[in-house]
């Protein structure tokens, strides 16, 4: 079955509302909730840095989110973007993703892999990787939102995975239909809000539907 990872992202607004994502997460029958581990240092610059900044986790607020996924029975884990983060954040989740941008980044990779937990990172569409091992690889279109021209799912079979920035469900049940191990989704709550992510999320709504999808298809 098609192992699917509502990326939850920056689309909340404060940690009750990201804990209570989690919990629209488990209503939608999805096992993965993920968030974002940066420091304030890789968002100066960004067009959003001031709305980007009140995302940025410290180590204590990590622990609550985990913990509150455990009590939900729901893994969560982080896009983790720079590296002395992994040191502390290893001691609460069971993986790691690695952002598109980041898929070179050496010194990031090498402090994860060091973990000997599983690694599932994003590449762009249009690079191709030496595999290695304990490391699940997702093509990844990075356009946000992307258009679904632009996925080759045909070339993206050679990959273990999807990351999608696309809020079309057939799409996304397309590749269910191909047999992908994993699908990542941006998701957002079903209140439809100005989130920074919503142009290429997904409903909880939709994410429901989409689980259900893929339950069906393995039946």
């Amino acid at each position: 079955m098609t192992e699917i990872i509502a990326e939850c992202g920056v689309n909340w607004r404060d940690l009750d509302e990201a804990k209570k994502l989690i919990g629209q997460v488990v209503w939608a029958n999805c096992k993965y909730a993920k968030f974002q581990i940066f420091k304030e240092e890789q968002i100066k610059g960004h067009p959003k840095f001031n709305e980007l900044k009140n995302f940025i986790l410290n180590e204590e607020q990590v622990k609550e989110l985990v913990d509150y996924g455990k009590w939900m029975d729901v893994e969560v884990f982080f896009s983790v973007m720079y590296p002395e983060a992994v040191s502390w954040l290893d001691k609460y989740v069971n993986r790691y993703k690695v952002r598109s941008t980041d898929y070179q980044n050496e010194e990031l990779l090498k402090k994860i892999y060091a973990t000997n937990k599983e690694i599932i990172v994003s590449i762009p569409c249009d690079k191709v990787v030496k595999k290695k091992k304990g490391i699940k690889y997702l093509y990844c279109v990075p356009e946000y939102p992307a258009k679904i021209e632009s996925y080759d799912l045909k070339i993206a079979k050679q990959f273990d995975g999807i990351s999608s920035h696309v809020k079309d469900l057939d799409f996304l049940k397309k590749c269910i239909d191909m047999n992908f191990k994993m699908l990542e989704v941006h998701v957002m709550p079903d209140n439809f809000g100005d989130y920074l992510e919503k142009d290429w999320s997904i409903t909880m709504l939709a994410l429901k539907e989409l689980m259900e999808y893929a339950k069906e298809k393995y039946l």
